[in-house]
């Protein structure tokens, strides 16, 4: 056995690679855990590398002093905003965007949104439900959105229909 985090290890080779590592930090931090910010905009496609340190919410003060994770101290996921990538209990792309834009540039971000928007699982109205007052890069984001807006009524799908909240 390998120890890859405190109360998870991996049985045989210890080159499992960034969505192993995912995997073990939820399995660390106990049930209802999951891959967060950084980590799932890897696990979304997002981010074209995987962080170092694994990001996380978990409950309570889980995982809060495991080495080489990094669990962030903000609102639990609704279940709605909870999905699986690879058998990884991550955020949905729409939490990921208002989590990254806490941590992320502002240049990281637009990415992120354009990536979102090219894979057809950008959803505006399903981040501006997952905004809270108060949170880091809310500024930002809120001018993304409204920039994204104004272009979005010259958009149109692929059957020529116009799009709406969800791009």
């Amino acid at each position: 056995l390998l120890r890859l985090f405190h109360g998870a290890y991996e049985v045989g080779n210890r080159n499992i690679g960034p969505k192993g590592r995912m995997r073990a930090a939820t399995l660390a931090c106990g049930p209802g855990a999951v891959a967060s910010h950084r980590s799932a905009g890897f696990l979304h496609g997002f981010l074209d590398r995987a962080p170092v340190v694994v990001d996380v919410i978990a409950h309570g003060q889980r995982g809060r002093w495991i080495d080489g994770l990094r669990a962030h101290q903000v609102r639990r996921p609704n279940p709605s905003e909870v999905e699986s990538v690879d058998g990884i209990p991550c955020t949905t792309p729409a939490r990921t965007i208002v989590d990254l834009a806490g941590v992320v540039s502002t240049r990281t971000l637009r990415s992120a949104f354009e990536r979102a928007a090219a894979k057809k699982i950008l959803d505006i109205v399903a981040i501006e439900a997952a905004v809270r007052p108060g949170i880091r890069g809310v500024k930002a984001l809120r001018k993304l959105i409204d920039q994204w807006r104004k272009a979005a009524p010259l958009a149109r799908t692929r059957g020529g229909s116009c799009l709406g909240g969800l791009l």
